[in-house]
Order: structure tokens, then sequence, then C-alpha cells
């Protein structure tokens, strides 16, 4: 899913659509330290809000079972989280990652490429950074995020600099494996 703006679900609220997707992700090791990221789209279409919730409430009941990924701007994770709350969406639904999926790591025309971009930013955070990285080195909950970019950033694809600079130890960022997204 994609909020575009955290100011339409604040004025239209439950009734505004969003973009959502379901999408066939492969990740395969290539050779040496470099990963081949295939992200295959199953099913994509616009849906309000308000269908959303109904779902989720009714997969989610007792225990989360089914999350939502999305990603956002920097600076928008707390807005959206509270404008999420309000409109009676439990955020343990939801797996966010701090990345414009509109440029980061491709740049998007529309809707289905930021779709597409979120589960690549997934792929690379829950794969190669956790499963990957992780079990190198001691990889925080606060620096995934940072890491994440700095892979993208060593494999030329769009990235969010700041956060590599103020936040991905040097050590770590010089032996991050490459990816390539398909």
């Amino acid at each position: 899913m994609y909020p575009r703006d955290v100011k339409s679900l604040y004025l239209v609220g439950l009734e505004v659509k969003v973009p959502i997707g379901v999408f066939g992700v492969d990740v395969e090791r290539g050779g040496g330290d470099e990963f081949v990221i295939k992200a295959k789209v199953v099913e994509w279409g616009y849906s309000r809000l308000s269908a959303l919730r109904a779902f989720l409430i009714s997969e989610n009941s007792g225990v989360v079972k089914t999350q939502v990924r999305t990603a956002y701007r920097a600076g928008l994770g707390q807005s959206l989280k509270f404008i999420l709350r309000w409109l009676g969406f439990d955020v343990r639904w939801f797996k966010m990652v701090n990345a414009d999926p509109t440029i980061v790591p491709l740049k998007a025309s529309d809707d289905l490429e930021v779709l597409r971009n979120i589960a690549y930013l997934h792929a690379v955070h829950n794969h190669v950074v956790v499963n990957v990285v992780g079990r190198r080195y001691p990889v925080l909950h606060s620096n995934a995020t940072p890491i994440m970019h700095a892979i993208l950033a060593k494999s030329n694809y769009n990235h969010n600099k700041h956060l590599i600079q103020q936040h991905a130890p040097r050590k770590i960022i010089e032996k991050l494996p490459k990816v390539t997204l398909t």
C-alpha cells in the first residue's frame, strides 16, 4: 500500500483511495556477495482505506497474521502512524520502511512502479539486511534502514545519503553486499 500524502488521509479519511498490490518477490544469491531481487506483480489496483481496514480487522482478529508493507518519506513516519491510529488502524498491521518509494530505489512514473519500489525496499530490508548482514554484524532496529540505503548506494541505486552519513557505521558499509533489482 502507498499513501500518497498524510494530508489527504487527514482530510478525506477512510474514503481516500490508495494503490494496493500483491507482489511475488524472489531473492537469489548471485556470484560472491551479490543478490538478485526479482519483483513480479501478482495483482494490483486501488482500494478505499475503509475496505483495507475491514480486511485487516477480519484477517488479524486476535493475532497479527497479515501485515501491509508500505514506505514513506523521511519525517512522515510519526504523522502517518498517528493518522492511521486515528482512522482505526492498528499500526502493528503495517510494516514501514523509511524511504520515498517514488524515487528510491528507482524513479517511479506511476503507481505500479511505486508499489514495485516498495516490494524492492522490503526485500532488501528483510532478506539482505536482516537475514544476511544481521548474521555477520549487529544490526539494530535504528540502523537497519540506513544499512539498507547504504546497500542501495553501493549498488548504484537511488538512496537517502543523509541517513547513511549519520547512522550507518563505516566498518559495515565497506563489507556490504550488492543487489541487482530486476
